[in-house]
């Protein structure tokens, strides 16, 4: 398949994907005279049947879950949450006397990378 050709058939498929569904045919006919174009937009837009149902059904399960901060994260216990959205939280040790830290969700080590 040469470029061109390819770049029909994207252009297409992803300008299909903003009518509904039942329309997604009449679309292609209305918009494409080359059947073997057509075929592959209409196969590719078969493999999509679902899968926005199923990324919002996902998502839909996702925040329908409880929000809860971890009481410990590995030796440490949690003493307070520092923000919302992935801040991190203020902890200490839990087995020892250490001093506390502050455990960024953004560096993978309770370091002073910050």
């Amino acid at each position: 398949m040469d470029s061109a050709r390819f770049a029909r058939i994207e252009a297409l498929f992803h300008a299909a994907l903003e009518h509904p569904a039942a329309e997604r045919e009449a679309f292609l006919q209305a918009s494409e005279p080359d059947a073997e174009v057509r075929a592959e937009v209409s196969r590719l837009l078969g493999r999509t049947v679902g899968r926005d149902a199923t990324l919002l059904g996902a998502i839909a399960a996702a925040a329908a879950l409880p929000q809860s901060s971890p009481q410990t994260i590995g030796p440490y216990r949690v003493l307070r949450e520092l923000g919302v959205g992935g801040a991190g939280w203020r902890g200490d040790r839990a087995s020892v006397a250490t001093p506390n830290l502050e455990m960024s969700r953004a560096c993978p080590c309770p370091c002073l990378c910050r």
